[in-house]
Parts: C-alpha cells; structure tokens; sequence
C-alpha cells in the first residue's frame, strides 16, 4: 500500500516468476516420474487422511480455477473493446465533475480500462479459504486422537457458521472509516468465518508439531507447523488491515501548531525544501522540482517519530497543482493515480511502523511549493493519515512460511 505505481511495469517480473514457478515444477515433476514406486493400497482409516489432504488440494484447485477465469475475461473484454460496467468505476462520477473538459476524454478512457473484478474473486474464494481451513484442522487433530479429530472439526464448524450468522471480529469491529468497498463490506461476515477456520488450522497444526517434536521427525514437524502457522497468520493480517484501515484528510498551515486526528494522533509540518536539482527523473528539467515536507508524528503513547516525505514533480509549481481533493483522490485511489501520474512525479508518505499497526503519513506540499514560485495558493499542505492495524501479522507470517519451507527444502533426506 505504500507504492502506488505498480502498473504495467511490473508485469514482466510477474510473468518471469510465474515461469520460474511453472519450470521448478515441471523439472520436479518429470523427477518424480521418473523414480516413481508401486504404492500399497491404504486401509479405509488412513484412506479418510488422504482424501481430507485431496480435498483441501482440489479447494486450492479452485481458487487457482476462479483467478485464472477472472484474469481470462479481463484480457478477452479487453482484446473485444466490451465496455466496463459502471459499478467497476468507482470515483469516476466524482472525478469527472472536477475533471477539466480537456481531461475528460484521457479520464475515461483510464477508467474504462479492464482489469481482473476483485470483489467478485474475493466472494468466490472464501467458500473454498473456510473448506481448506476446516479440513486441514482436521487434518492435524485427527494425527493426535481420531475422536479429537472429529469432535474439533464438528465444534469449528459451529463456530464458523456462528460468525457467519451472527458475525466476528471484522464485523463487529468495523467502523467505516477507512476505505473498503460496499461489497467487501457486504461479505465481512464470510471473511469472519475464514478467519475462524484458519485459526482452527492453525491451533491443529501448532499442537501437532509441538507433540511430534519430541520424535525423531521433530524437525520436520516443526517445519509443517511453521508453514501452516505462518499462512494463517498472514491470511490474518492481511485480512484484518484490510478491513479495519482507516484514513482522515487535513489541509494545514506549514507551523508549530499540531493537528490531532481521529486515530489517537497528532501531527504537524514544519517547513518544506524545495530543490531544483535533476535528481534522475524521468523528465527532469528547468521546470522541475522536489520538495521535503518535514514532518512530526506524535503516536496515542505520547512518543515521537520525525522524518520527512518526497514530493517531485517534472512540471512546474505551478501547473502540478490542481487541488486538495484531487491530491487526495491521487492518495486513496489507484486507478487515478495511474491516470494523473506524469513524468517524474513520486510521492512518498513518511511511514511509522509497529507491531501492532502501521501509520502512513502522506503529505503533498504542491500548494506551499506553489506559492513559492509565485502562484496564488496559500502556503498549505495536503496531508492524508493511513492507518493499518496487524499488518506486522502479514509479515510475520510470511517470514515463518518462508522459513519452515526452507527447511523442508534443504532438510538431510533421513530427517524427512
């Protein structure tokens, strides 16, 4: 979320990694092919484990089945010019009554472009996410007690269809100020229940590995429990930061004075420097310019982070200046960002992280830089405050599955 500028450039690095994926595989495969052995049958009890570990791969199955078509029709509507429904522009109403008549036409056609429908992937996937995570809790809680097994997946599944109905911790949670779409919002209590089943996931996988570590396999389970843990805690994180981020807006004065926000903090900008040096733009020239908003972060424990944002700009002062509500439509929403980017503009917010949320300060000087260099405006900031709770979660648990699958990939084979 703190670079916007994704775009179409980082297409290829996509592309080559999803080759590097399928190439690993196939290698993989064709080596297991090779060596392959005549399995014994399994006897009914053990035949149970094995069907419950195929479900849970025929629900991946279908995710993997829901992105592809999703991404399918995105190129096949583009490729046949089919126009984008209306309830897929959001803001477009908005920004094309403060668009310029000149702007129009580049406008729409930014917001017209195809792309793959989110909010219809995101509903589609959450029905397999709750099956992958009931199956796979039973999956490790049956390997400590079969009656455990059963009984466990009976009372998770009472509890996923009690958050469902009822809601959970998203829902109840949620307080709308922060930017999510209506039809996330709509399906916050299925997002509830797959939290409720990753949990289950994870409690099996963690008592597990801990119960087996005392083995001779102990390391190997260990392993399988960090990648399974590490999952949920980032299915967790993402999820929760997703759905529980909140923003404000603010037009300030450059001054002493502190602004407090809704969130519990406060914040002010002392001074902006604005330089003329080319600084390797992709259209640095005589009208070009940077500019360093100093900023200071006072957090609700009343402790204080200070540090600075990047605001460059190709044009001249005064001509990159449209307005606060277009700076901040640049902020929140992707699409026109893309659309308003020019040569040589970046914004970079000034971000102060924790382990229970992360703080994103975003600051556009363009008003002060302005009247700087001799324009009308006031000398103003346009500041917008992003707020992420949990997202050290995403990260923690990336770092577990990327380290419990290290293992399992180099691990001696006895230890397997």
């Amino acid at each position: 979320s703190s670079h916007r500028y994704v775009g179409a450039a980082s297409a290829p690095a996509y592309f080559a990694l999803a080759a590097l994926v399928a190439a690993a595989g196939a290698a993989m495969g064709w080596r297991g092919w090779r060596g392959r052995t005549r399995v014994a049958p399994m006897p009914l009890r053990q035949g149970f484990a094995a069907w419950g570990l195929r479900l849970t791969q025929y629900a991946f199955a279908c995710i993997a089945v829901a992105a592809a078509a999703q991404l399918a029709w995105a190129f096949h509507a583009s490729a046949q010019e089919l126009p984008r429904p209306d309830d897929l522009k959001p803001f477009f109403a908005t920004l094309a009554g403060w668009a310029r008549g000149s702007e129009l036409p580049a406008l729409r056609a930014a917001f017209s472009q195809w792309d793959v429908n989110g909010y219809a992937l995101a509903r589609a996937a959450l029905y397999p996410l709750i099956l992958i995570g009931l199956l796979g809790g039973w999956f490790f809680m049956r390997r400590l007690s079969p009656l455990l097994g059963w009984v466990s997946l009976a009372l998770a599944a009472l509890a996923c269809g009690g958050v469902w109905l009822e809601g959970g911790l998203l829902t109840r949670e949620y307080t709308g100020t922060g930017v999510l779409s209506q039809r996330i919002v709509a399906v916050l209590p299925r997002i509830d229940a797959s939290l409720a089943a990753g949990a289950y996931l994870a409690l099996a996988a963690s008592a597990w590995s801990i119960r087996t570590a005392r083995t001779a396999a102990g390391g190997h389970a260990l392993a399988v429990g960090l990648v399974h843990v590490g999952a949920m805690l980032a299915l967790w994180g993402a999820l929760l930061s997703t759905a529980l981020n909140g923003y404000s807006q603010h037009v300030v004065a450059l001054s002493d004075d502190w602004r407090r926000d809704h969130h519990g903090y406060a914040f002010r900008v002392t001074g902006v420097e604005v330089e003329r040096t080319a600084d390797g733009g992709r259209a640095d020239g005589d009208g070009g310019f940077r500019a360093f908003a100093r900023i200071e972060l006072l957090t609700p424990s009343q402790s204080l982070a200070s540090g600075q944002t990047l605001y460059r700009d190709g044009r001249s002062a005064i001509e990159g200046y449209d307005g606060p509500m277009r700076e901040i439509c640049e902020i929140l929403d992707y699409r026109y960002a893309r659309y308003a980017d020019s040569p040589g503009y970046v914004l970079h917010p000034f971000i102060e992280r924790g382990w229970a949320r992360d703080v994103q300060l975003w600051v556009s000087p363009a008003a002060a830089v302005a009247a700087l260099e001799g324009g009308p405006q006031t000398p103003q900031a346009t500041v917008v405050l992003r707020y992420f709770p949990f997202i050290s979660l995403l990260w923690l648990g990336l770092a577990l599955t990327a380290a419990g699958a290290l293992w399992l990939a180099f691990a001696p084979q006895r230890a397997r």
